[in-house]
């Protein structure tokens, strides 16, 4: 009997905290919500800031109908989180020199970490609810096994990698030497790599950048209320947002305010979201975390390596024409048709690098003195207007194009751990809701991309090829 009364007492725990936890969310929620009072942050009655019918996390959900050109959301300006708004904004201006890094978010990062460990904050109470460190479940974030499982073929593996010997590096050359000179600023918690980590994915996540107005003085550094021309700043409220591609408000930002504005009729119960942009899948999910089913995001595309097109293009080569081969390529990049890093772009209607690809195909698809000749003429000569690479159009390439369409399909559909039927069977099981959301989301990314390609191949099929 003793196991069966550890058990109760352990599910009673569960209970119990779960509560706690409910409780405390409700606290922060309504410290946040009175801070925003506080600092000028205007609400629309129509609207509320709750967890309840929120797709993640926390969200905003009508109230009331709402009518297309409403303000949900006004912010002042003066309550945005940057480097010129951070207690530490004199230190951050004299140590800008310093501070200097590829990625260009030190000193927003920096200010982040010092707001984020300072009780006394301007900004706790919304750092206190925002952000959700046991909620902002990014691939950065995974296991190298659960990355190489769930998302190889996706092209997320390495922007995870790159991302992370990015970041430890910055963190090592410039922020721990400034950390270390300026050590009376800075609690321990601060010389951290895995809080540094964290920053970056809050700033990765939940961010605005404000567009450059063509108007404004391209000289001047800073616009409106001190606020920086261009970098990441921190918006308190408006990224509580969730995002979908089929948005219905959207964030202008003004001199003095940044108002959220429904850019379209939003019935009472309904989400309001913002967009973060025209992001494919694999984008949202390196980013934010979370992914559409397919064909939700229109803005979808799959990845198709530079490497990946070379082989197929260098199969059943023989030694005599290698030569050729390189020529070619060579060709390609000297003309700045391609990049030694490029990736082809397939989307839902087609190629998106639509140009690229056809003029790849072409110069390939040249014998020895057609391309010789067309590769001593100074200037490049494309067939503008010929180079369409929609679904349609691809129907009307020579056969032996397709071909090559079709092959680099197939190798692209390799690299996926399952095939299109297993991913389609998965999400059409009992089992589908009992799994993890972040393994919902990597279906979803890998389904959307093997849809794309498998649509490539049926385009392009000749018969048996």
């Amino acid at each position: 009997m003793e196991p069966l009364k550890r058990s109760l007492e352990w599910e009673s725990g569960v209970n119990l905290q779960s509560k706690q936890i409910k409780l405390s969310d409700e606290s922060d929620l309504k410290s946040f919500l009175t801070w925003c009072q506080d600092n000028k942050i205007t609400i629309n009655p129509k609207v509320t800031v709750c967890k309840h019918g929120s797709c993640a996390q926390y969200g905003l959900l009508a109230v009331e109908d709402i009518s297309e050109g409403e303000c949900l959301l006004d912010i002042p300006r003066n309550v945005l989180l940057t480097p010129q708004t951070t207690a530490l904004s004199k230190l951050l201006e004299k140590e800008k020199a310093s501070l200097k890094s590829t990625s260009g978010w030190v000193p927003l990062l920096v200010a982040l970490m010092y707001e984020y460990l300072t009780p006394s904050s301007h900004w706790a109470p919304y750092l206190h609810l925002v952000p959700d460190f046991n909620q902002l479940n990014l691939p950065m974030f995974w296991s190298a096994q659960d990355l190489e499982f769930h998302l190889r073929g996706t092209g997320v593996v390495e922007s995870v990698r790159r991302d992370l010997t990015n970041i430890s590096a910055e963190f090592s050359n410039v922020v721990l030497p400034f950390l270390q000179k300026h050590s009376d600023f800075f609690r321990p918690e601060s010389y951290d790599l895995e809080l540094y980590k964290k920053m970056v994915a809050f700033i990765m996540a939940y961010s605005f950048t404000e567009p450059i107005d063509e108007d404004e003085d391209e000289d001047e550094d800073v616009i409106h209320g001190g606020t920086p021309r261009s970098g990441p700043m921190m918006v308190p409220l408006a990224d509580i947002l969730n995002h979908v591609t089929d948005n219905n408000a959207h964030l202008d930002f003004g001199k003095e305010t940044l108002k959220m504005t429904a850019t379209k009729y939003i019935k009472k119960g309904e989400e309001v979201y913002n967009t973060y942009g025209p992001l494919t899948n694999q984008e949202l999910l390196h980013m934010y975390g979370f992914t559409e089913r397919y064909p939700l995001n229109t803005h979808d595309s799959v990845e198709i390596p530079l490497s990946i097109v070379e082989v197929v293009l260098s199969q059943d080569v023989t030694s005599d024409s290698r030569e050729l081969l390189n020529e070619k390529w060579y060709h390609l990049k000297s003309k700045e048709v391609i990049t030694e890093d490029f990736m082809y772009l397939l989307g839902r209607d087609g190629f998106i690098t639509d140009w690229e690809m056809y003029e790849t195909l072409k110069v390939f698809s040249l014998d020895s003195a057609t391309f010789r000749d067309v590769n001593e003429k100074e200037e490049y000569s494309d067939t503008e207007g010929d180079d369409a690479m929609s679904f349609d159009d691809l129907k009307q390439l020579p056969d032996r194009w397709k071909i090559i369409l079709a092959t680099i399909a197939r190798a692209c559909i390799k690299r996926y751990p399952n095939t299109l039927a297993e991913e389609q069977s998965t999400m059409n099981s009992m089992m589908w809701s009992a799994l993890p959301r972040w393994q919902q989301y990597c279906i979803y990314l890998r389904h959307g991309h093997l849809t794309m390609l498998h649509q490539l191949l049926a385009t392009v099929a000749i018969g048996d090829t």
